[in-house]
């Protein structure tokens, strides 16, 4: 009897239906409670992030006006021969205002080739030297009156290698280090007195001469993305051989993005010595404002 009693009971538990899951409503409404919240993060958070490449993978094309009052000087070098007059001139008066070019072409992700070029002119001026000189092979006496002028021209082409950050996307500062090479080339012109020869024909004393550097040239740069329409930019690069030529150039820049135009304001220098061990010697230091514009080829 006790055995049917409960063999009774299990079988009207096995008939009555499960009750359902209380749970499972709350957590399903959790759930879709949650899930507006966290796209609406995801999308905030990717408003602020910046472009993986800060210039957006395109080319571009940059001109510049670059005001640099300064001028260049001439020394004597030690391959001067003994006993010829010294080769000793500050250029006289201010180099005019400078006009400039830079191109940027992607190369490689993050990467970019730059190709920069600039040429400086100084006024045809006039001094009067107290002692006897010596330019470029030509001798000219003191108390006579002489002009001066002369020319700078430089080009630049670097592989801007992006070293830092890694992983790049989502960042706003980008360190990268310049692998590229640098040429420059100036050129000097001094007038003296008219002269007259055997023949009763007058000209001017006259010589002028190009010096040339061509070097490697090494460098790092650094950008800092502030918002999408402004940013930060720095570099510096060069090369220098002990008791030889030695070139530099660096630029530190404020840029204001406009769709496909960037307005340029900053300051930027320039270092050049020929070699000393030639008769003569020319160096410079020109530093000064620029502004420029930059336009970027459309995607």
């Amino acid at each position: 009897m006790c055995f049917l009693f409960f063999f009774q009971q299990w079988a009207a538990q096995a008939q009555q239906p499960p009750e359902p899951a209380k749970q499972a409503p709350a957590q399903s409404q959790q759930t879709s409670e949650k899930a507006p919240t966290q796209t609406s993060k995801a999308a905030a958070q990717a408003k602020n992030v910046p472009a993986d490449d800060f210039d957006g993978g395109t080319a571009s094309f940059a001109a510049f006006y670059w005001y640099n009052p300064t001028h260049p000087h001439i020394r004597t070098g030690r391959g001067a021969i003994a006993g010829t007059n010294p080769s000793t001139l500050d250029f006289p008066g201010k180099s005019q205002p400078s006009p400039g070019a830079i191109v940027n072409i992607p190369a490689g992700k993050y990467n970019t080739l730059r190709i920069a070029y600039f040429q400086t002119l100084g006024h045809q001026a006039g001094t009067t030297p107290t002692e006897d000189l010596n330019f470029f092979g030509t001798d000219y006496t003191k108390g006579y009156p002489i002009d001066a002028g002369y020319s700078i021209k430089n080009i630049e082409a670097s592989w801007d290698y992006l070293s830092w950050p890694f992983p790049v996307p989502g960042s706003t500062f980008r360190l990268k280090t310049l692998w590229g090479m640098d040429a420059a080339a100036v050129h000097g012109l001094v007038n003296g007195p008219y002269e007259v020869d055997s023949s009763g024909n007058s000209s001017p004393v006259s010589s002028e001469k190009t010096h040339w550097v061509v070097y490697p040239a090494f460098g790092v740069a650094i950008e800092k993305l502030f918002t999408k329409t402004i940013r930060w930019e720095t570099r510096g690069s060069g090369f220098a051989w002990p008791h030889h030529s030695a070139i530099a150039n660096a630029e530190t820049t404020i840029n204001f993005r406009m769709k496909a135009w960037e307005l340029i304001v900053g300051g930027r220098i320039f270092y050049l010595k020929t070699s000393p061990n030639a008769p003569e010697y020319v160096y410079a230091t020109l530093p000064g404002a620029f502004v420029g514009l930059r336009w970027y080829y459309p995607k």
